[in-house]
């Protein structure tokens, strides 16, 4: 089962996956309104909390999460332990906000990593361009945590915020549009959709 939790002036998805066999819950992408995300997660036990990258509306409920749920693992790409806690680098201090957010208790290193989480197996995919340390979660069940890379009917996340690569962009959009047709895109903002239902917006990106 997945849950959105639209919130903060950027409608940032938080999401939850849950598995009801075992009443296990992995929160995606904290944001900061967080009421509400308790709510919807309900009496599930989180075990892991998925970071895509580390930008303050992705990212400014983390603490706090993990503070209610401190046996769930943060798991995000090992340059997250860069950004997490750099308020520069998480973009919060151009908002003037001071985030120092928590290091990941488990990370990756290079193109790709797994981990087991709720029951199922997850590829973990570094999609660096909107953010150095971005990362998709795609599952085993073709559950995709796609983060800030494409959104639905072609939009793509900004690439002028520091740390942003035009040209990286490009190659990951392409690793995230490369997953099976039938995966279901669960972005940062806005609706999900299906890798099929993306590609023809992305025809001039070699795949």
């Amino acid at each position: 089962m997945i849950k959105c939790y639209e919130n903060g002036v950027f409608a940032q998805n938080a999401w939850i996956y849950s598995n009801p066999a075992t009443n296990e819950a992995i929160v995606v992408d904290p944001g900061d309104e967080l009421e509400g995300l308790f709510d919807l997660i309900g009496n599930d036990k989180v075990t892991h909390i998925f970071i895509t990258h580390g930008h303050v509306d992705h990212i400014q409920g983390l603490g706090e999460v993990k503070e209610k749920y401190p046996d769930a693992i943060i798991v995000a790409h090992e340059l997250a332990k860069k950004t997490l806690p750099s308020p520069q680098k998480n973009l919060a201090s151009s908002m003037g906000i001071d985030l120092v957010a928590p290091l990941p208790d488990w990370t990756y290193s290079g193109k790709k990593g797994s981990i087991t989480a709720a029951g199922q197996e997850w590829t973990l995919i570094h999609t660096p361009g909107h953010a150095i340390d971005h990362t998709i979660f795609v599952s085993s069940d073709l559950v995709m945590f796609g983060g800030d890379v494409i959104f639905a009917k072609g939009g793509i996340g900004r690439v002028d915020f520091l740390g942003c690569d035009p040209i990286a962009m490009k190659v990951s959009i392409a690793k995230t549009l490369s997953a099976p047709p039938k995966t279901m895109v669960y972005p940062g903002h806005g609706p999900k959709f299906t890798i099929e239902q993306a590609r023809p917006y992305f025809q001039h990106i070699k795949m």
